[in-house]
Order: C-alpha cells, then sequence, then structure tokens
C-alpha cells in the first residue's frame, strides 16, 4: 500500500477557511432575508424554483452540486451538437498540443534557463493555482459575510461551486489517463511528452514511481485558476479590468506550471477548459446575470434571453423567459 503524502499547513489552513465560509454564506444570506430559513440564491428563476422550501443547510448546498456536476456531466455530449465547430476546435487543437509537448515545454524551458528572473514569480503564481488562490477566496468570502454584501456572498458561493467540481472532473481524468509529469519523464520513461500509463496505474504500477509518474494530465491549478477567474469574470464583467486581469493571471499560473517542470502545455489548455466551462455551467444554473444561458443546453426546456434596453440617456436589461 503506497504512502499517501502529508498536507502541507500552508495549503490545509486556507483550504478549510475555505469550506468553512462556503457552508456559512448560505446560511449567513437566509437569516439576512427577514429572518426567513429560505436559501437566498443568486436570481435566476429556475434557481429559485428549485430552491423553494429548502433550508440554506449543508444539504442545500449538497443539492445545488448535485444539479452542478448533473449539469457538467451531460455537457460534454451536448456541446457536439449545440456547438460543433467549438468542440472539433477544441479537439483538434488538444490533440496538435500533445503532439507538439515535448517541442513546446523545451522552448519555455530555454527561455527560462536564459531569464532566471522567472523563477520567483512563476513560484507565487503557481501558488494562485492552489493556497493561495483559494487563500484570497477565502478572504473575498469573509469579506462578504463582514460587511453583508449580498453580491460578494453570491459570488463566493459560486466560486465554491465551481472550484470544487471542476477539482472532481480533473482528478476523475487524472486517474483515467495517468500521464507523466516532465519532471518525473527525464527519471523513467524518457517518451516525448511523457507516458500514458491508463487507468488507476498508479495503484497499480509496482516499479517505485511517485504518483508524479501518472497525474500529470490535466492541470489541477490551471483549472483551479479558470474556474475561479470566470466566475469573477463573469459577475464583474461591468468593471472592464476585471476579465482583463482574471484571464491574464489565470493563463500565467498555467504557463508557470511549466516552468515549474509540473505540466505540458497541453495540460493546461485542457485544465484550463475544464475551470471555464465548469464555471460558466455553475453560473448558468445559478445566476441570470449570464448572458448566454443556452450554452451547452440549447436543448433544456428552459431558455432564458437578456438584451439591452436604451431610454433615452438611461441603459436597462429586458429579460425574456420561454418555458
Amino acid at each position: 500500500m503506497k504512502a499517501v503524502a502529508p498536507i502541507m499547513l500552508t495549503r490545509l489552513v486556507p483550504l478549510s477557511l475555505f469550506f468553512v465560509l462556503s457552508i456559512w454564506i448560505p446560511a449567513a444570506q437566509g437569516k439576512a432575508v427577514g429572518g426567513d430559513t429560505s436559501c437566498a440564491k443568486p436570481s435566476s428563476k429556475l434557481a429559485a424554483l428549485k430552491s423553494a422550501g429548502q433550508n440554506c443547510d449543508l444539504k442545500n448546498l449538497m443539492t445545488r452540486f448535485k444539479d452542478d456536476f448533473a449539469s457538467q456531466g451531460s455537457a460534454f455530449f451536448k456541446m457536439g451538437q449545440v456547438h460543433p465547430y467549438y468542440f472539433s476546435g477544441a479537439l483538434a487543437l488538444t490533440t496538435i498540443l500533445m503532439y507538439t509537448d515535448q517541442s513546446s515545454y523545451n522552448s519555455l524551458k530555454r527561455l527560462q534557463y536564459h531569464n532566471r528572473w522567472i523563477d520567483k514569480p512563476s513560484a507565487i503564481l503557481t501558488g494562485l493555482g492552489s493556497s493561495y488562490g483559494l487563500g484570497l477566496l477565502a478572504g473575498f468570502a469573509g469579506y462578504s459575510l463582514l460587511f453583508k454584501d449580498k453580491k460578494a456572498q453570491d459570488v463566493s458561493l459560486l466560486a465554491t461551486e465551481s472550484f470544487v467540481t471542476s477539482g472532481v472532473w480533473v482528478i476523475a481524468i487524472k486517474w483515467m489517463t495517468g500521464r507523466e509529469r516532465p519532471s518525473a519523464t527525464g527519471s523513467f520513461s524518457h517518451e516525448s511528452g511523457g507516458e500514458w500509463a491508463g487507468p488507476l496505474a498508479y495503484f497499480w504500477r509496482t516499479d517505485g514511481r511517485s504518483i508524479s509518474s501518472f497525474d500529470s494530465f490535466p492541470s489541477g491549478h490551471t483549472a483551479t485558476a479558470f474556474s475561479l477567474a470566470a466566475v469573477f469574470a463573469t459577475e464583474y464583467k461591468d468593471y472592464p479590468a476585471v476579465p482583463v486581469i482574471c484571464y491574464g493571471v489565470a493563463s500565467l499560473v498555467g504557463i508557470s506550471r511549466i516552468f515549474r517542470d509540473a505540466h505540458w502545455l497541453s495540460d493546461v489548455f485542457v485544465g484550463g477548459l475544464i475551470g471555464f466551462l465548469s464555471a460558466k455551467i455553475v453560473i448558468q444554473n445559478n445566476n441570470q446575470d449570464y448572458v448566454d444561458s443556452t450554452l451547452l443546453h440549447s436543448g433544456s426546456q428552459w431558455k432564458l434571453s437578456v438584451t439591452p434596453v436604451f431610454f433615452g440617456q438611461n441603459v436597462g436589461i429586458g429579460v425574456k423567459v420561454d418555458f
């Protein structure tokens, strides 16, 4: 039986605080509505109907996760039908990146070798895809509770769902593919782009390799970064700098994983895609602020369209729900 590496305290503290706040937020929202115990979810009518009569407790939070997983699980099959060009393009690009992984990795490592200043910022950036990023989200959630900022509470909860669900998909794919990280390739297989050992290889391989030989694809750090970035970029899109900063930092997190010898470029691309799509589907399930609510779900019974409305010098929105 292989031993599991202990979790570092610096990662455990923000992660624990993060989950405590993610459970606390729904309860705090429920108490804020005149003592009503019904869960104050984001304002989607469909989501409101789903949550009617439910208490703001862990059970209701788990119901939200269940709905998110169901939507995300079916999205892959629907995407090929609803958005065949996007689906085909993403598949083709992933294939190309996999084919060129070794050469792109070598190029980036040469760049790093001639610019050693990259080492320090890459160490910080890679942390934004794990403990640093979750610590910042925990702090943001704490702010939302302390100052009773309803918008920030909604965003914190959406980000929590996005992070957790994307993480589950990433772990599942890692276990099924068993790809070797760049850091392990030089010591073991020496295969270009790393060895693909297959499903659950870490548990049945007996050649003494560490988990780093089997969990490269896709990048969990990048998925985390994009799952959080997409939520904040979407919910605060009225501030033009927010999407640019969020997606820019998330992209740098992905590149830092290559500089840290942790991932190949295709790992980073697919990890970012999983994080981004997980966030968009979570937002779609729970928040009518997301304009393209039919993304991956055009066959759904519910359809929401949001259009800008101009009257005089004022600007508003028109909302149409078909069901």
